[in-house]
């Protein structure tokens, strides 16, 4: 247990580490991306303002609308060219300040974002602004690609970081988390322990009080106080038998696993819920197909298939239907129960395998201590299966996957 708790709440903090990091890199490179852009498309305004060129260093030239902080060294870092159309037809031509694109490529480049429905946006690593003026339509491209570039490297630098950190803090939590673990595996153990040990020690008293209520009958009769003493120590007795069964099952390593036929086993468990069925006029259906064999431990596979049914029939109405089902499928085996279970709530559905927990309805029933299904939980664990339920209409459904 300790391996697969270490192991459990390494992989917690680590994917934890992993989303937060994530999120926040992301966050950083998105505002850094859309920096690069603003800053592009405010030099693109302010040049499609100043007629296709870069204003000499004044202040007073920059529009209000345009957000920019211009430098006398802004126009020797800028790299630009832009074309005027009619129509379709190219006037004029500006490729002065970029030497990678001539006039013919700034002509081609500029028909093709023409053809586009945005006015704005990027072609490779050209930013560029449409912007039309008295017939006329001015198509200006900027170079971003030393801001794009930059842009890049922060973001695989950031991705790099993240990744040696989440690997430095898991190999740090690795070396702690015994330390950190150690604490809760123990006290759970004490806890298993002392139900064990007390268990047993409870076994003596109840089997006393058990015999001695059988020889008071047999001196004075039948009394429904000495009765009630009886059920009630065979309910303290179950409830005993329970809580050491679950603590073994628990301990999966103790577990042995052969092949036996679940078919034949589940067809048995069924048969016994004949008489307790037909008191209450239940029609129990089974759809077992034989010769179907497992791998597990055979009577906790027979407690999980009794307890389950045991609550389906004790919990459904009279006059209602009771449903067993056996399927093989790829990933192995299916076992689903279902009944009518008209006062179950959602909310009940959700907590129904927490050891002890027992809905409103449960309690006014005098039912069970609600422990149970946190045996049929722990059965299921320990064959590394899973149990869920769910409730469809009126139906309880429980599906078992081993």
């Amino acid at each position: 247990m300790l391996k697969s708790l270490k192991t459990r709440f390494v992989i917690g903090t680590i994917i934890a580490l992993a989303i937060v990091l994530m999120l926040i890199v992301g966050a950083i490179n998105a505002f850094n991306y859309q920096s690069v852009v603003a800053d592009a498309d405010g030099t693109l305004e302010l040049i499609m303002e100043n007629a296709g060129r870069f204003p000499s260093h004044n202040p007073d030239k920059i529009p209000p609308n345009v957000d920019i902080t211009l430098t006398p060294e802004s126009p020797f870092e800028s790299r630009y060219f832009s074309v005027v159309f009619v129509g379709n037809t190219p006037i004029a031509v500006n490729t002065s300040s970029i030497a990678a694109i001539n006039d013919t490529q700034a002509i081609e480049i500029g028909r093709l974002v023409l053809s586009k429905e945005a006015t704005q946006g990027f072609y490779k690593n050209y930013r560029y602004l449409i912007g039309s003026k008295d017939g006329r339509t001015r198509v200006i491209f900027l170079d971003c690609t030393r801001l794009l570039d930059s842009a890049n490297t922060f973001l695989w630098l950031s991705v790099l970081v993240s990744l040696v950190s989440v690997v430095a803090v898991f190999i740090l939590l690795w070396l702690i988390s015994d330390k950190i673990v150690n604490p809760m595996v123990d006290g759970y153990e004490k806890q298993k322990t002392f139900i064990t040990n007390a268990g047993h020690d409870i076994k003596t008293p109840i089997t006393i009080i058990d015999a001695d209520a059988e020889l008071l009958e047999m001196e004075i009769g039948e009394n429904e106080w000495l009765k009630d003493i009886k059920k009630q120590a065979a309910r303290l007795a179950t409830l005993t038998g329970e809580l050491i069964y679950l603590s073994r099952m628990e301990e999966q390593e103790h577990t042995t696993f052969v092949d036996f036929p679940i078919s034949e086993v589940i067809e048995e468990v069924v048969s016994s819920f004949g008489a307790p069925a037909k008191t209450k006029n239940i029609t129990l259906n089974s759809y077992v197909p034989p010769a179907i064999y497992y791998k597990g431990d055979e009577g906790a596979i027979k407690k999980l298939i009794t307890l389950l049914l045991d609550n389906a029939i004790k919990y459904s109405p009279d006059g209602e239907t009771v449903s067993i089902a056996l399927k093989k499928t790829s990933f192995g085996l299916t076992i689903r129960i279902s009944n009518v279970a008209t006062n179950t709530a959602s909310l009940s559905v959700k907590h129904m395998f927490d050891r002890f927990y027992r809905s409103d309805e449960a309690r006014g029933s005098g039912g069970g201590f609600g422990i149970g299904l946190s045996v049929a939980s722990a059965i299921v664990s320990a064959h590394r299966g899973r149990i869920s339920a769910e409730k469809q209409g009126e139906f309880l459904i429980i599906d078992i996957n081993l």
